[in-house]
């Protein structure tokens, strides 16, 4: 059984992160990219959070 996301979730996770990323070096932003683009299924080239805000 797969669960759904509410449609608010990947905004929210990306407000928690956004910070985060922008602080982090390279190596450090590839890990929190990672982390943010698996359970919302996004490519990464295309969801840099510093963006879609």
């Amino acid at each position: 059984m797969s669960k759904i996301m509410s449609l608010s979730a990947p905004r929210e996770m990306l407000l928690s992160i956004r910070e985060r990323y922008l602080l982090a070096k390279r190596t450090e932003r590839t890990k929190i990219l990672d982390g943010f683009v698996a359970p919302l299924n996004f490519s990464k080239r295309n969801s840099n959070p510093t963006y879609l805000i």
